[in-house]
């Protein structure tokens, strides 16, 4: 019986690779790690330290491209930003004047109502006191001559409700008719000042 032919060791199995060690899975940025061996600071794409010459366990890979330049603004897209804040800065101011206005005329009087005022107020003093002392033919007079007030605005509207309440007092006190006493001109002629100081002229 014959000998079994001698078989000779198995082949060889090629080396399994590795796994990729956690450098191989990141992604390179350029940070600096430090070396196992030397400690200094070495690039994380590269292979070894090329301080010491020591293995970093991470495959040699290319440099990371340097971060693209940030992109410039250009002037022009401030422009229509900065001509919308001036338009809305100007209709704001328009709008405050037209309110500003609106007020000035609610509560100012007209340069003919106050003209009328500045000589009626007085006249209608002297035709008191010329009532009083009896004189009712020239009291009667100044009071007709004095004319009815001018009433252009809101506040002479206003005052002129009051001025000619105080008017009318003032006539019916000197006629004696009963529709007003002398306490009662004294306040229609109170709230008539009240009214013109609350106001403004033109």
């Amino acid at each position: 019986m014959g000998t079994p032919p001698q078989q000779g060791p198995p082949p060889a199995r090629p080396p399994a690779e590795p796994p990729p060690t956690p450098w191989q899975r990141r992604p390179v940025t350029g940070a600096l790690i430090p070396c196992t061996s030397c400690g200094q600071g070495v690039a994380d794409y590269r292979a070894t330290c090329p301080f010491c010459g020591a293995s970093t366990g991470r495959p040699e890979q290319p440099a990371p491209d340097a971060a693209p330049p940030k992109r410039r603004v250009s002037w022009r897209a401030w422009v229509l930003p900065v001509v919308l804040i001036a338009c809305l800065a100007g209709l704001a101011g328009c709008l405050a004047l037209a309110r500003s206005s609106n007020k000035q005329t609610s509560d100012t009087l007209s340069p003919q109502a106050a003209a009328f005022l500045a000589r009626a107020m007085p006249a209608l003093d002297r035709v008191m006191a010329e009532g009083q002392a009896g004189n009712d033919t020239q009291a009667a007079a100044d009071w007709d001559a004095i004319g009815d007030m001018p009433a252009l605005t809101p506040a002479d509207l206003t005052v002129d409700e009051k001025y000619t309440a105080y008017a009318n007092a003032v006539r019916g006190y000197l006629l004696q008719d009963g529709s007003a006493t002398l306490q009662q001109v004294q306040a229609a002629k109170g709230a008539a000042k009240s009214a013109i100081a609350a106001t403004r002229t033109q």
